[in-house]
């Protein structure tokens, strides 16, 4: 989604992955992190990818939008595991050149997949939350629901 519109938009993109994650995945420190995310934001206009909740409330101070994905948990999970296994099967190179294994996917305490399971409804409910404090009525807020939703959205800026 952030790329698309990124592309359509014709803005920097940065996914807050790509600006945690160092070779050997070791996590960047905060302040390497916020100094990309300073990077990006120096633009006019950006899309910024990611729900790293320390640094949330900067981004959102600086954004117009807020594109949501709530997709149900099945759906969600159901793509996290076709991407992983393809990432891992295709050895597709990811942020600072690391890779996901197996080992890691499925076994290890950093697997992205039990990060899923174990924050869906916490973000799901953070995400609720955050959205109806009036601190962010500044921002549009983007739900989208289904693929459908994103589909639509998509086509719209497109044709706008």
């Amino acid at each position: 989604m952030a790329r698309a519109l990124g592309e359509i938009l014709e803005l920097p993109v940065l996914e807050l992955d790509e600006a945690h994650w160092g070779p050997q995945w070791t996590p960047r420190s905060d302040a390497a992190i916020q100094a990309r995310i300073d990077e990006v934001m120096a633009h006019d206009r950006w899309v910024i990818d990611g729900n790293y909740s320390r640094f949330q409330p900067g981004i959102w101070d600086r954004a117009d939008t807020v594109v949501w994905l709530d997709h149900s948990f099945p759906r969600l999970f159901g793509r996290l595991i076709r991407r992983t296994a393809r990432r891992t099967l295709q050895r597709e190179p990811l942020w600072a050149g690391n890779r996901e294994t197996v080992r890691v996917a499925l076994a290890s305490r950093d697997s992205i997949l039990w990060w899923q399971i174990k924050t869906f409804l916490p973000n799901r409910r953070r995400y609720s939350r955050r959205l109806a404090d009036p601190r962010w009525a500044h921002l549009r807020a983007v739900r989208l629901r289904r693929p459908s939703d994103e589909a639509r959205f998509l086509a719209g800026l497109r044709t706008s």
